[in-house]
């Protein structure tokens, strides 16, 4: 049997961060990405690759149909070459041609996207590199 944490190993958010319920005239389809906490944490996989790294996904605000305001921390994973980091953005709402709505979120140190949906009731994520996919399941970080 496989051991999944409830909380992100070695991450997690500043205390005093303020995150702001989004307005009850939005769409429940760009809503739900705030969740019940506006917090979200997963460990980011590869199929191409084994092992993975923790993330967390703060949905700071969202102010219209159009964008969110995010902050976005990861651990390091010296495997893929990647290091710890953080940093805030604005990510853009887009609804694709099947009907679903997408968060694009720009992925600043690998000059890509990070591209988060939900599937039903599951909220997912995935990051397309030039040579690799990886790709998440966002859970609430309470």
């Amino acid at each position: 049997m496989r051991y999944f944490p409830r909380q992100p190993i070695g991450l997690s958010l500043p205390v005093d961060l303020k995150l702001e319920s989004p307005c009850t005239d939005l769409p429940e389809r760009i809503r739900k990405f705030f969740g019940k906490t506006g917090k979200w944490w997963g460990t980011w996989s590869s199929p191409q690759s084994p092992g993975g790294y923790e993330a967390v996904l703060a949905i700071k605000k969202i102010p219209n149909r159009e964008e969110a305001e995010i902050l976005y921390y990861n651990a390091p994973f010296p495997n893929w070459y990647i290091k710890k980091g953080q940093w805030e953005t604005t990510a853009t709402f887009q609804e694709k041609t099947d009907g679903r709505v997408s968060l694009f979120i720009p992925h600043i140190p690998w000059k890509t996207h990070l591209e988060c949906w939900f599937e039903g009731p599951v909220f997912k994520g995935a990051i397309y590199n030039r040579f690799m996919l990886s790709r998440i399941t966002w859970k609430p970080l309470v």
